[in-house]
């Protein structure tokens, strides 16, 4: 029964840690390459909670299931807030590639961390007889 809770608790935890790891990888590169970041959020619609640190407002929306980075001049609207030549598409081609493709660089790392994680547990089918686990308890 507590586990048509648990699953789509555990669902959300987990789109939680993989946005929030993805669009960290946005912003640290936002930042060391100069562009102004405005907010950096985990989920969408209204503000739950938010701190405003330096020029970035960092926020936790309603609905945990997304994320962004808002960066100056990241949409190319005029009714922008102009940054100078700290908006996005002021920074060249190479240091915006590097922006954009840093969320999925940052997913693949965490995903290499989590399988090497679970590679290093422990698995009883793989003892080998006589080994000091087998002699310590451990049975297939």
């Amino acid at each position: 029964m507590i586990w048509w809770v648990l699953g789509p608790l555990a669902f959300v935890a987990v789109i939680v840690v993989v946005i929030s790891v993805h669009e960290f990888g946005h912003f640290v590169f936002g930042k060391v390459f100069g562009i102004r970041v405005d907010e950096f959020a985990i989920g969408f619609g209204p503000r739950v909670i938010s701190r405003q640190w330096g020029e970035t407002v960092y926020a936790i929306r309603a609905i945990p299931l997304g994320g962004f980075v808002r960066m100056a001049g990241m949409i190319g609207h005029e009714s922008e807030a102009d940054a100078g030549e700290r908006n996005f598409y002021r920074a060249s081609i190479p240091k915006r590639l590097i922006t954009l493709l840093a969320g999925v660089t940052f997913n693949v790392i965490l995903g290499g961390i989590l399988f090497t994680v679970v590679a290093m547990l422990p698995r009883p089918w793989s003892y080998t007889p006589g080994a000091p686990a087998m002699q310590g308890g451990l049975h297939d």
